[in-house]
């Protein structure tokens, strides 16, 4: 009897040990490429009661992305008018929202982002969004205030 469990858990060492490829390196994802297009030039302006914004798309590299480009993600910030961030202080991107390629325009991004208060500054960074969840370099900060635009 003794025997024969000895027999069995030596066979089952066997068996463990058989098919093991002896690979001892952690399990590793392949590289994406990343998306190196890029939106440039961001700037918002008030238009009635919405902020607009606009950016040229830029293609750095070899291969053009155009085509493979689905849309934009756009991170935002408000701050009141009465405390504004310091200058070169880092921002706190509160969220983002993904537009779909309805924003893509010839050589560029324009979009609306609506209904939001006068009485605020806003900051404003897109990235632009490739298949299978890519996500471009970020653009330049546009800053919006109180009913004008300017670069940030």
């Amino acid at each position: 009897m003794k025997k024969a469990i000895v027999t069995f858990f030596l066979f089952l060492t066997v068996l463990f040990m058989v098919p093991s490829c002896g690979k001892k390196a952690p399990p590793f994802l392949r590289q994406r490429e990343p998306l190196s297009a890029r939106v440039v030039d961001l700037e918002g302006k008030w238009v009635g009661d919405d902020i607009v914004l606009r950016g040229i798309m830029r293609e750095e590299g070899a291969n053009p992305e155009r085509k493979t480009i689905t849309g934009l993600r756009v991170y935002y910030a408000e701050y009141p008018l009465a405390s504004p961030p310091c200058e070169g202080c880092p921002l706190e991107f509160e969220g983002y929202r993904d537009f779909g390629r309805e924003v893509l325009t010839d050589g560029g991004v324009e979009f609306t982002v609506k209904g939001k208060n006068k009485e605020r500054i806003y900051y404003f960074k897109a990235h632009l969004m490739g298949d299978k969840g890519l996500v471009g370099p970020p653009s330049n900060i546009a800053k919006v205030v109180s009913g004008k635009a300017k670069d940030g």
